[in-house]
């Protein structure tokens, strides 16, 4: 198995997770979208752009992105706060 996340959690399905719960991982079927978001002094550089890109992507693939942007970037400071992590990368 690939070691997808790697702080102590990762969010699925609007619910925060302890990444001790690796099982998910080898459980992933469907086709997936992502951009790696640089995080830095605790915010996401330059956001909107990987919104468009991983947007544009989704749409190429013909999938459906369940969630819109602000709640993406909550999820991400959530991660960024309970990660304890001002630079870092998130998938």
């Amino acid at each position: 198995m690939k070691q997808e996340a790697v702080k102590d959690y990762f969010i699925l399905n609007h619910q925060l997770r302890s990444t001790q719960d690796k099982s998910i991982f080898d459980r992933i079927t469907q086709k997936s979208v992502y951009e790696v978001i640089k995080i830095a002094a605790g915010l996401p550089v330059f956001f909107e752009e990987h919104m468009q890109r991983m947007r544009r992507s989704a749409a190429l693939l013909n999938v459906s992105l369940p969630k819109s942007d602000e709640e993406i970037l909550e999820e991400i400071c959530l991660l960024v706060e309970k990660n304890r992590c001002k630079y870092s990368n998130v998938k």
